[in-house]
């Protein structure tokens, strides 16, 4: 009898136009509400770190670029021409162009030409990626070899070899 009025009052429901919900059906409902939500929040979360991420990588690239326009005394223009470079060149050797630009900023605070400062940031971030090294380290070393043993920019690659080469035998 219990089965037949339900079925009666689900009928007349249905004709007055009215939907029965059982509780399961209105958790779910609202649970799928809540959890589309909360993708949403997390997803416009994620976008913000990225920007966040972009912005704090330009802000760290231009106090690059004007590092090096100090270092260089060359003009904006020039010095964003070399950082094209230097981000050619990150991409090879599997290093950021923040990196590059760093050791190349150390080199010519040095005195070093545009070209030995190439050849030598070149060495310095093989030296760091095969000994595994932060970059800053692997350009003290590299340097305090050079001029410790009278080296020659174009011979540091040697240097390179051989500090690689005790780093493997170790």
């Amino acid at each position: 009898k219990m089965r037949e009025e339900y079925s009666a009052l689900i009928r007349e429901t249905e004709k007055a136009g009215a939907h029965l919900e059982t509780v399961g059906q209105r958790l779910g409902r609202l649970f799928g509400a809540h959890f589309d939500t909360a993708l949403v929040m997390f997803a416009l979360h994620a976008l913000q770190q990225s920007l966040m991420q972009v912005y704090q990588n330009v802000v760290q690239l231009d106090g690059a670029m004007v590092d090096l326009q100090i270092a260089s005394g060359m003009s904006r223009d020039d010095v964003r021409g070399l950082m094209t470079t230097y981000n050619k060149m990150a991409k090879e050797l599997g290093a950021t162009t923040l990196e590059v630009a760093q050791g190349s900023d150390a080199f010519l605070r040095q005195g070093k030409t545009i070209e030995e400062t190439n050849t030598l940031v070149r060495n310095s971030m093989m030296l760091s990626k095969l000994g595994q090294l932060e970059s800053g380290e692997s350009s003290k070393y590299l340097t305090s070899t050079m001029k410790g043993y009278k080296i020659a920019v174009e011979d540091t690659i040697d240097i390179v070899d051989k500090l690689t080469a005790v780093d493997m035998s170790a």
